[in-house]
């Protein structure tokens, strides 16, 4: 999510970002992860998962698995209201007339 932020911080804030990414220990930092991630795609090949990824796909399928929950209970709720509509009309949930006693 964006900051909003007027022009003039805006490209404050711009400056003060560059001048800190061009400090000597961010610089060594950058370099030190650049060298490792060459080394891992020379080993494992250029396509590396991001853990980020694999939580959004965990959180994806648990949302999945939460709505075929829910959606069957709510379906075995409309067949009991299905059910007791039936049987307010005189007849039984199989369609047939109920027998009297």
């Amino acid at each position: 999510m964006a900051q909003k932020l007027s022009d003039k911080a805006r490209k404050d804030k711009a400056k003060r970002d560059l001048e800190y990414a061009k400090t000597d220990s961010r610089r060594s930092k950058k370099a030190e992860n650049q060298r490792k991630r060459r080394k891992a795609e020379k080993k494992h090949g250029k396509k590396i998962e991001k853990q980020s990824d694999k939580m959004k796909d965990q959180a994806k399928d648990n949302q999945d698995k939460i709505k075929k929950q829910s959606d069957g209970i709510q379906g075995a709720s409309d067949k009991a209201k299905t059910g007791a509509n039936l049987s307010e009309n005189g007849t039984g949930p199989s369609g047939l007339p109920k027998a009297s006693i």
